[in-house]
C-alpha cells in the first residue's frame, strides 16, 4: 500500500511541474537519452487518450506505460531537475 501511495504522490508532482512548464519536453528526452523505445514513447500518441485542453502535449502519460522508463524519470526527479 505504501509503494501505492508513493507512485500517486509522485505521479501528481511530476503532472504539476509538466502542467507548469517546469518539465518540458527536453527534459523528457533527456531521460529517455539513446533508448530508441523511450524515445518512441515519447514521440508517439500513444493509445491512451489525452484529457484536457487539446493540444496540450501529456508526456508524463507516455512515461507511465513504461516501468523502467517511469522509474529512470523518478530516478532524476529526485536526483535534481
Amino acid at each position: 500500500m505504501a509503494e501505492a501511495h508513493a507512485l500517486i504522490g509522485r505521479s501528481i508532482l511530476v503532472r504539476y511541474l509538466e502542467d507548469r512548464g517546469v518539465l518540458t519536453q527536453a527534459y523528457f528526452d533527456e531521460v529517455a537519452g539513446n533508448n530508441q523505445t523511450w524515445q518512441l514513447a515519447l514521440s508517439s500518441e500513444g493509445a491512451i487518450p489525452v484529457l484536457g485542453p487539446p493540444g496540450k502535449q501529456r508526456l508524463y502519460d507516455r512515461v507511465l506505460c513504461d516501468a523502467d522508463f517511469t522509474h529512470a524519470l523518478f530516478k532524476k526527479a529526485v536526483h535534481g531537475f
